[in-house]
């Protein structure tokens, strides 16, 4: 399945000029090592030495010959976990799971307008949820980042101004369906409506949306029952740049009802970077993350008594009334001659889940074939 998605992304870009920054053709190794010390206070019972983020993706994008139609496909082949690298080639239309095709759309582009089509990423914000999977790191991450299935079949529409910004208006299957498609009276696919904007004001760069998702409700025996109350879902992420410096902050708020009560979730995401001369990024991060109503919205319930053998906890509601916390440093390094192809990072952390210090050491390189063809 990888050389034939890759010999379709190569004939794509044969149309297009190779020296042409918006044609792709990447393959994107990751290999990572994350030793965990346990002891103590600690409650984490994983293994002592893990593979981490190691993973395989693949990223082909581009445009047909220069016409207003493009192309973005994302493959993620294997990861460091042979029961989740199975999963991946079983859950194609599962819009609760990952599958090997993270994303595969084409965008129509007349003039100001953008219409998108396939599956996609879902139109919200903030900074973390919007980057590569490639570039984030699952330990020095939020739950929200670690659970919520950002990549949904989907047709959007966007229109960019004058001023440099962006406004997407997006339908979306939404990652608590059960399906992507025909569902059942009782269990029908469920959908979101999603609206992004996105802008560069001197310093300031936000990206903020709305999100409403619908959600099943369940009856005595805990079978989904049919539609229930909605999700509605606020993301402010914003970014300020002052030299070599960034500065970001992201804020989401998740509500919903429950049996007649309100839940609430709200992650709270910031970080600050310094970039050395294109050669070193460091970068200081940290979150905080709540839950008020006792159901979890975003991840998956949690049962008292479960083994702790996650770094992050999959349920906000299994955190308690003082929720989650995490931080952590990371230094990145990119020892190419004017390339940032490849990085090398090293990361340490720890979190009021698992009470232990987290390390990650790992190399990922983006090999460009377009630059071999040329």
């Amino acid at each position: 399945m990888l050389c034939a998605t890759l010999s379709c992304s190569l004939a794509f870009a044969q149309g297009a000029e190779l020296e042409d920054e918006n044609n792709r053709v990447l393959i994107i190794p990751r290999v990572e090592l994350n030793p965990t010390f346990s002891g103590g206070a600690s409650r984490y019972t994983g293994q002592k030495l893990g593979l981490g983020g190691s993973s395989l993706y693949t990223l082909f994008e581009g445009d047909f010959n220069k016409s207003d139609f493009s192309y973005s496909i994302q493959g993620h082949w294997l990861t460091s976990d042979l029961e989740e690298t199975r999963d991946l080639y079983t859950d194609l239309f599962n819009p609760q799971g990952m599958s090997f095709i993270d994303w595969a759309y084409l965008t129509y582009s007349p003039g100001n307008f953008e219409i998108s089509l396939g599956k996609q990423p879902m139109a919200v914000g903030g900074y973390e949820i919007d980057a590569y999977d490639f570039d984030s790191y699952a330990c020095l991450s939020s739950t929200m980042w670690n659970n919520f299935q950002l990549y949904q079949y989907a047709l959007g529409v966007g229109y960019n101004f004058q001023d440099e910004s962006n406004l997407t208006l997006q339908m979306s299957v939404t990652p608590h369906s059960n399906t992507a498609f025909v569902g059942t009276k009782s269990a029908p696919a469920l959908y979101a409506w999603n609206a992004k904007w996105t802008a560069e004001h001197g310093c300031w760069a936000p990206i903020w949306s709305y999100s409403l998702s619908q959600r099943y409700k369940w009856d005595e025996e805990g079978a989904e029952d049919g539609v229930g109350p909605a999700i509605h879902m606020f993301a402010l992420g914003n970014k300020f740049s002052f030299g070599n410096f960034d500065f970001i902050v992201d804020y989401t708020h998740r509500f919903t009802r429950h049996e007649g009560a309100m839940v609430n979730e709200g992650t709270a995401v910031s970080s600050l970077s310094y970039n050395l001369n294109d050669k070193f990024l460091f970068t200081l991060k940290g979150g905080y993350e709540f839950n008020k109503g006792g159901m979890d919205i975003l991840g998956y319930e949690s049962e008292e008594g479960d083994e702790f053998v996650a770094h992050v906890p999959t349920s906000l509601a299994a955190c308690g009334d003082k929720g989650y916390a995490f931080g952590g440093a990371r230094i990145e390094f990119f020892p190419l001659k004017e390339s940032q192809d490849l990085r090398i990072h090293a990361l340490a952390g720890m979190n009021t889940w698992t009470k232990t210090p987290f390390l990650s050491v790992g190399v990922t390189y983006n090999f460009n074939l377009l630059k071999y063809l040329r």
